[in-house]
């Protein structure tokens, strides 16, 4: 008899400690749902951003888009005006990087994301091209290529971190992977008129 008193004891103590945990991943889950999915923010010159779990969005040509930050904190990175007058009117861009380059698989993804963006929203078209394309299906793109028909965006690692234009390439420099993404959104703001 004592026997079946410890088992049931063992059972007891563990069914407590399965309701415990049952029940504390339904209260995880519930507070997940009810929690607000977006954060309203200000207008941002007449673009209205939300904060989100992916990111702050608005829309533009009435397509919704993330970005990794509101404009608003982005405003003292300089930009030329020739930067912005390229980055605004033009109609093609041709990105390059260095495929060798630490910041390679991050400048990938920011490649890849202009694509998307332009694709939802039509405009601008989107090349691309790396520095040094020996052994990639890509051709070589450098800023000797880029035209005012055709201007390049070259992002790479540096030792200092600014945007600058060359001719027409406009060169995305950063120290670190951070600085390149406030940057490549800073771009990406002035290309769908956010920001000037």
């Amino acid at each position: 008899m004592a026997r079946k008193k410890r088992i049931n004891k063992k059972m007891l103590v563990s069914m407590f400690i399965i309701a415990i945990m049952v029940l504390s991943a339904f209260g995880f889950i519930f507070s997940y749902q009810t929690s607000q999915p977006s954060e309203k923010l200000d207008d941002y010159k007449g673009h209205e951003f939300k904060k989100t779990a992916k990111g702050y969005t608005t829309e533009i040509n009435d397509q919704k888009l993330y970005f990794d930050y509101y404009p608003g904190d982005l405003e003292q990175i300089n930009i030329t005006e020739d930067t912005r007058a390229i980055l605004s009117q033009s109609e093609v861009f041709v990105i390059t990087y260095d495929p060798n380059s630490d910041f390679a698989e991050s400048i990938a993804e920011k490649e890849f994301d202009l694509e998307q963006k332009t694709g939802k929203t039509g405009k601008p078209l989107i090349a691309k091209g790396l520095t040094n394309a020996t052994g990639y299906a890509l051709p070589q793109i450098t800023c000797k290529n880029a035209t005012k028909e055709m201007p390049v965006i070259r992002m790479k690692r540096g030792k200092t971190s600014e945007i600058k234009t060359d001719k027409n390439c406009i060169i995305i420099e950063a120290e670190t992977e951070p600085i390149l993404n406030t940057f490549y959104t800073r771009v990406l703001y002035i290309i769908f008129g956010v920001m000037n």
